[in-house]
Formats: C-alpha cells, sequence, structure tokens
C-alpha cells in the first residue's frame, strides 16, 4: 500500500534531489523511498542524517 506524504524542504535541497533522481533513472519518491528504507534496516547509526 503507498500512501502519500508531505515534507518541506528546502528548494534548493529539492532541485538536487530531483536532479539526482532523474540521474539514477528513479523517481524521487523512489529514492526517498529507498532512503527511509536504508535507515529502518541498518538503523540510524550507520546512516548519515544530518549534517556532521
Amino acid at each position: 500500500m503507498t500512501t502519500k506524504l508531505t515534507l518541506r524542504l528546502n528548494e534548493a535541497v529539492i532541485n538536487k534531489a530531483k536532479k539526482t533522481a532523474s540521474k539514477k533513472g528513479v523517481s524521487l519518491s523512489r529514492m526517498v523511498e529507498d532512503y527511509f528504507k536504508a535507515v529502518g534496516d541498518q538503523g540510524a547509526n550507520t546512516i548519515r542524517v544530518g549534517p556532521s
């Protein structure tokens, strides 16, 4: 089941993410979903979530 999620992000971040997704040949939604899965599967301590 898919559910809609609204995120508020800096416009520049969104534009960079869209370009990255396009280069990878995936949708931005798919890229975000894959990231969330990785965080859940590997734990927040092994994936950089914010600036270090």
